[in-house]
């Protein structure tokens, strides 16, 4: 069911990725994981579609809705942990 490759360091990820597909809960996914500077995590299964005729591809599109909400509070957070962003700033300084 699964795809893809996973470094041996990660293998506990691939468990877990496999087992939220075999749950049921999850129709397909994907989850690539970069580790200094390297692509350790690689993996896609499961389905497309909920009737489960079409299988989960490399390239498969999604949508990612809410989740650029939490990239961004990373990286606001980071920034101003450099210095770089000050929280009592109007938006319109920047």
């Amino acid at each position: 069911m699964i795809k893809g490759d996973c470094d041996s360091k990660f293998l506990p990820v691939k468990e877990i990725f496999s087992n939220a597909l075999e749950s049921g809960f999850e129709t397909g996914a994907a989850i690539a994981i970069e580790h200094k500077g390297k692509l350790v995590v690689n993996l896609w299964g499961g389905h497309q579609d909920a009737n489960r005729t079409k299988e989960w591809e490399e390239d498969t599109l999604v949508n990612v809705f809410s989740v650029t909400k939490g990239v961004t509070a990373i990286c606001a957070a980071r920034l101003i942990d450099e210095g770089k962003l000050d929280p009592n700033q109007l938006v319109s300084y920047y």
